[in-house]
């Protein structure tokens, strides 16, 4: 009978939890009314409880209204490490780290000689025409630990998942997601800090 291993996966670096929403126009206006009155830019009230207190603004249908950021979610939710900043993925087997991957190895061989199965999803393309605002806090730290429980760790089983988008300053390569054998791992620790935000308008 073979011994089963204690495998983990751990995501160190810097990562992203972001929201991406279809605005309307009339939000579209608000927006623009408050930062030329106000002079204040999006990332002065979107992040601000009170800015949704104040304006009671209507979801689309009048299906309530918006408490936070957190509710521009129509078209796509997602959290995770951003490959094209500083950070490693971590394999250990047993309490003993086998192997590190650096983001920029993992970002570099996409494309090309990966080095686990890559499945990309290109965000941009997803939006369409319209308006849309990407929300959200960037994180740094242990984003991720995955724990595999098998009797051997076999590393083209291993799919990493991205979300691209970028525009102009912001771009990301978010590392969302990881499967195993074709089922979705469940992080069961994680250690952040918050060290920014991001909130743009995209058209």
């Amino acid at each position: 009978m073979k011994q089963e291993n204690n495998i983990l996966i751990n995501i160190i670096g810097t990562g992203y939890d972001i929201c991406v929403g279809e605005v309307s126009a009339s939000l579209d206006e608000l927006f623009e009314r408050i930062s030329k009155e106000k002079k204040l830019s999006l990332h002065d009230f979107l992040f601000d409880e009170e800015f949704y207190k104040r304006n009671q603004i209507m979801k689309p249908g009048h299906t309530g209204v918006y408490k936070s950021w957190k509710d521009f979610n129509d078209t796509a939710v997602f959290r995770g490490a951003n490959l094209t900043e500083a950070g490693q993925l971590e394999v250990w087997i047993n309490k003993k780290r086998v192997r590190t991957y650096k983001f920029h190895e993992l970002y570099d061989n996409a494309t090309l000689f990966p080095i686990f199965n890559t499945e990309v999803e290109f965000l941009n393309q997803q939006m369409g025409s319209g308006t849309h605002l990407v929300v959200g806090y960037k994180e740094k730290g242990h984003l991720a630990k995955y724990v595999i429980k098998s009797d051997q760790f076999i590393p083209h089983e291993l799919k990493v998942h991205i979300v691209e988008f970028a525009e102009a300053s912001l771009v990301v390569k978010l590392f969302y997601k990881i499967t195993y054998f074709g089922i979705a791992l469940k992080s069961i620790k994680e250690s952040t800090l918050i060290t920014g935000t991001v909130a743009k308008i995209i058209k």
